[in-house]
């Protein structure tokens, strides 16, 4: 196949579609190094499976599935879980749930996956951060976080479980983290 290369770093095949494997923003903080494979499979998209859950002090704990399409020429991606079974001390019913975002580029020679911004809590997941119809729901909620993951919790904040990427081209894990450290938390992500 001929491919045309763009001034903006996109590419034409020989039949006119435009290719954006070479046009990702370039990631420059909070990622991890992957293999060239694991970038191509994250790229192509195709079928999500989730499945997740969680507990935490307030009593509540939850698993929940989902799947969903991810389209091929992707920048990055997301898969989450949500469940409405939960109640916060106050008797409030609230959603909870489990997500993961991702976004991935090549730069120089090196292919990255970018996650947990914000450090250094990173992504939230969980839910009922804040007053609820006057009451108040105090679950602290899930964080995953490249900080974390490198440096630990410094003994406030604990790894509570695991999030797992899979693809055709192997595995990638992450630690979900909580203030509370009796907490649980899963979530495995399929992308076939």
């Amino acid at each position: 196949m001929a491919t045309i290369k763009l001034q903006n770093g996109k590419v034409i095949t020989k039949d006119g579609k435009v290719s954006c494997k070479c046009c990702c923003p370039e990631i420059t903080e909070y990622y991890i190094v992957i293999s060239e494979a694991m970038y191509n499979s994250l790229q192509d998209g195709g079928s999500v499976s989730a499945s997740g859950g969680g507990s935490e002090y307030t009593g509540c704990s939850f698993s929940a599935t989902a799947t969903e399409t991810l389209g091929g020429g992707n920048c990055g991606g997301s898969a989450g879980v949500y469940s409405s079974n939960c109640t916060s001390p106050s008797g409030q019913q609230f959603q909870s749930y489990m997500t993961f975002t991702w976004s991935i580029s090549k730069v120089g020679s090196e292919y990255r996956l970018g996650y947990g911004q914000g450090e250094p809590f990173g992504q939230q997941s969980g839910a009922c951060f804040t007053n609820v119809s006057l009451n108040f729901c105090y679950t602290v909620g899930f964080f995953t976080s490249r900080s974390l993951d490198n440096n630990g919790g410094g003994g406030f904040i604990h790894n509570v479980g695991t999030i797992t990427l899979t693809t055709s081209a192997g595995s990638l894990t992450f630690g979900i983290w909580n203030l509370d450290n009796t907490a649980t938390a899963f979530l495995n992500i399929n992308i076939t």
